[in-house]
């Protein structure tokens, strides 16, 4: 019931079981065997090795209402007890920097990092046809005082005519609209676009800065490839403790080959019957 609900979590929620594609289902069924397996194994030497106070910690208590609020005797938060176990006897070690630069050029296809602009946005809004047309004017006459050509003043112009956005650093993807990433994308530092309409409004864009596209130096991307590496090296880690914890204990399945005969007689997995063909073995986990 646990792995069909792991299963379940894996794939979105979708229906998983043998019926729906029986390869799939028994390629995860494994997977998520090896995992419990792994964690069963980690769980059982932690609780012979850890204080009994640490154990205790990870102790699970009966749901409200079951008699007298009791313990249960082996209900464990297993990743929790797994986990405290291997920090204390797994460990990532030194991390040098040989090895950040190596895992930094290795990898030249992430970090990279899309061009950002600091830039202003200025607005003309218009309600009606005629607002259009004045808007317009009033926007055209800020647009050629910023681009540094003399200019007149349209009638009825004022201060609270044209709306000045400043914005800081900012990616394409975080912009407003793709009519306003056009605009941007060909400017130079300095430069004023053509004004454009939009959303019931004049608008013009003036470029500050900007930084192009580029790959994070290795010192920005350090912190997160020490991660990675801790991590690769932890996993890796956990897999050999694993396998050497199955040396040491007799472990089998309904997936393996031995116990599929003796549990469910000749027929395979997928098409086996509820009751098994002979009396099983009692299994270790």
């Amino acid at each position: 019931r646990d792995i069909l609900r792991s299963l379940r979590a894996r794939s979105g929620g979708a229906a998983v079981g043998p019926s729906s594609n029986p390869l799939e289902f028994n390629r995860l069924l494994r997977e998520e065997l090896e995992r419990a397996i792994g964690l069963k194994l980690i769980c059982q030497t932690a609780r012979r090795h850890l204080p009994p106070a640490s154990v205790d910690r990870y102790r699970i208590s009966s749901p409200a209402g079951a008699a007298g609020g009791a313990v249960q005797a082996d209900a464990y938060d297993e990743g929790g007890l797994a986990g405290e176990w291997l920090k204390r006897v797994l460990d990532a070690g030194e991390i040098g920097q040989q090895e950040i630069n190596e895992h930094y050029a290795a990898h030249q296809e992430r970090d990279h990092l899309p061009p950002r602009f600091r830039w202003e946005l200025v607005t003309a809004p218009f309600g009606t046809p005629q607002q259009r047309q004045l808007a317009r004017l009033h926007i055209n006459h800020v647009r050629e005082q910023q681009s540094g050509l003399r200019t007149h003043r349209p009638a009825g112009f004022t201060p609270l005519s044209v709306q000045h956005q400043q914005f800081d650093w900012t990616r394409p993807e975080d912009l407003p609209s793709p009519q306003l990433a056009q605009a941007l994308f060909a400017l130079q530092a300095g430069g004023v676009s053509p004004v454009f309409e939009e959303a019931g409004a004049w608008r013009y864009v003036r470029l500050h800065q900007k930084e192009g596209a580029r790959r994070v130096s290795v010192s920005e991307a350090e912190t997160e490839i020490r991660a990675e590496i801790g991590r690769r090296r932890l996993a890796e880690q956990r897999s050999l403790y694993v396998l050497k914890l199955r040396q040491n204990a007799r472990i089998w399945s309904v997936l393996d080959a031995t116990a599929r005969l003796e549990y469910f007689g000749s027929e395979p997995f997928e098409q086996r019957s509820a009751t098994p063909a002979v009396s099983p073995r009692t299994p270790v986990t």
